[in-house]
């Protein structure tokens, strides 16, 4: 039995944008999944609701990921 991964993305917004440096604010959510190699399976819990804060820059005609950090949750 084959079982693909869902990850979804919730929301994006625009933290700050200067020059060629931006931050992103991400929430997005996962499924549970497994993991097989050499005949061992791990399997892996869905998660909820995750926040990040991803600053891309740009390189000549693209935009990199430079860092993605998590959001501490609300109460942490």
């Amino acid at each position: 039995m084959r079982r693909m991964i869902w990850a979804g993305v919730l929301s994006v917004a625009v933290v700050a944008s200067v020059g060629g440096r931006t931050v992103l604010r991400v929430v997005d959510v996962r499924s549970a999944y497994a993991v097989t190699q050499s005949g061992t399976t791990t399997r892996v819990p869905a998660r909820g609701r995750r926040t990040w804060e991803v600053t891309l820059v740009r390189a000549g005609e693209r935009w990199r990921i430079a860092a993605v950090t998590g959001v501490a949750r609300e109460g942490q």
